[in-house]
């Protein structure tokens, strides 16, 4: 352990320097080769934790006041625990996570609870000025992302009640500013207000991921309160909305409660844009056009997939016609990127699993078409209009689309595995329960593309064993018997 009592000035700077070329180059092998590096230093340090958080502690007290050690060492743990974090929830059993194992273990105990209120003592002493507070937060986000117990910590001590408080604060100041005469330094101010805003929206983002104990108390602090009051700022600052929503993916993912407060109505006189939910503001960012997406829209589209999991959420992409603004999204040629369109066939795939939004989906005029015309190049058009086939109250509309039911015929004779199976699962979905289904499925040519589709995969499967194969032939099976009745 660092230790530098009764040594000389001269001494201790020699022993400060050599520890500060310790931190720099394993932070530098972990940067380089993680795969390679990461793995002895991990476990290194569980063996010797109790070592090194001392060490840890010396290099950032300000009695002992080394800059350049400070910042090395914070620079080490923002490389060591953003590896931490890659791994976070990995269950394979590999070498390489059986010995990084002792830091897992370290970041899930009290340890990490007492490393946690270091950096936050530390971190709280420091005005925005000092470039050591930035180095910190970057340390405090990185262990918060890898460790719940940090996390849990971080919440008792009030970080996340803190950091919504900040923001409401900074939102008063660029409110104050934007309503005075004098507009020479306003820029500058409004700057350096989003930089706070901006540090509290990185640690948030920290603290909340994967906890569901985080997530409710952003929730009783009203985060999504405040990021709304910020919105006029925010849509005049790329990057600031990028953070920002990058935020909110985290804390509406898998979380019913925090996408139910996206769409929830603002209370009357609240300072926000004029939407008149967050959601509202969000969809319009993703429903804007450019020649190009940009990373604001990709985002956009991102947490409104998490969004559409919530009922509350779905009800609202439907009062709004959200959903119309798809058919006339630009198809890119054959070849080129999924662009916006991919965007918007990734959301859909998201609601098509859920039959309370399908009805809409499909009043949308020449949805299915599209899909049709889409799903033999994209595979979440597909995967759409095969998740359309089983709601009972979607199979009349399916039939009666020519696009749609050559669509999954074709797909019984796909090169793919996965094609022909989903192709064959949505057709005996359409009959089950169908007499109209099946009327139309009996005409010969179409029970002959069956047939001979089924006569193929019973070949293949012979040749060529698939893990998929089973399930295919059990719906042809399916399809025959059906047919058959």
């Amino acid at each position: 352990m660092l230790d530098t009592k009764g040594l000389d000035a001269g001494t201790r700077d020699t022993v400060c320097l050599c520890w500060a070329d310790v931190f720099m180059l394993l932070a530098t092998l972990v940067r380089r080769d993680s795969s390679a590096a990461y793995p002895s230093v991990s476990a290194a340090l569980g063996k010797r934790w109790r070592t090194f958080a001392g060490t840890l502690s010396v290099c950032v007290t300000e009695k002992f006041a080394d800059p350049q050690l400070h910042t090395v060492a914070l620079q080490f743990l923002c490389a060591i625990f953003t590896e931490e974090t890659k791994s976070r929830g990995d269950q394979a059993t590999t070498s390489n996570s059986k010995c990084a194992t002792s830091l897992t273990d370290i970041v899930n105990s009290p340890s990490a609870s007492q490393l946690c209120e270091l950096l936050l003592q530390s971190f709280d002493k420091r005005t925005l000025q000092d470039p050591l507070k930035k180095l910190t937060a970057r340390a405090l986000t990185t262990l918060l992302a890898c460790s719940p117990a940090a996390q849990s910590h971080a919440a008792n001590a009030g970080l996340i009640d803190s950091c919504v408080e900040q923001m409401k604060q900074s939102h008063s100041q660029l409110h104050l500013e934007s309503v005075r005469p004098s507009k020479a330094s306003l820029r500058k101010k409004e700057e350096a207000h989003l930089k706070e805003v901006r540090l509290s929206v990185e640690i948030l983002q920290s603290a909340l991921y994967r906890n569901d104990e985080c997530k409710v108390v952003a929730s009783d602090a009203r985060l999504t309160l405040t990021l709304y009051a910020l919105w006029p700022w925010l849509l005049l600052d790329d990057p600031n909305m990028e953070a920002v929503l990058e935020l909110l993916c985290v804390y509406t993912a898998n979380c019913t409660t925090a996408c139910s407060s996206l769409c929830g109505s603002i209370p009357p006189g609240s300072k926000g844009s004029s939407s008149s939910s967050l959601m509202h503001a969000v969809m319009k960012l993703a429903s804007g056009v450019a020649p190009d997406i940009t990373p604001v829209q990709k985002l956009a589209f991102s947490l409104l997939t998490n969004l559409a999991m919530s009922r509350d959420c779905r009800g609202l992409l439907q009062k709004n016609n959200f959903l119309q603004a798809f058919v006339s999204v630009p198809v890119p040629k054959a070849g080129g990127g999924g662009g916006v369109l991919g965007l918007w066939l990734k959301l859909l795939v998201t609601l098509s699993f859920a039959e309370d939004i399908q009805q809409s989906l499909l009043r949308v005029t020449g949805v299915l078409e599209l899909l049709a015309d889409l799903a033999a190049h994209r595979r979440n058009a597909l995967l759409t209009l095969h998740n359309l086939c089983f709601w009972p109250a979607n199979k009349p509309h399916v039939i009666a689309s020519d696009k749609a039911m050559k669509m999954l015929l074709c797909c019984l004779e796909g090169k793919e595995m996965e094609t022909r199976c989903m192709g064959a699962s949505a057709l005996w979905a359409l009959l089950h329960n169908n007499q109209r289904a099946k009327t139309t499925m009996k005409c010969p040519s179409i029970r002959r593309r069956i047939d001979e589709a089924h006569t193929t995969s019973k070949k293949a499967a012979e040749n060529n064993p698939d893990p998929m194969g089973p399930y295919l032939l059990k719906c042809f099976e399916n399809l025959s018997q059906l047919l058959n009745n």
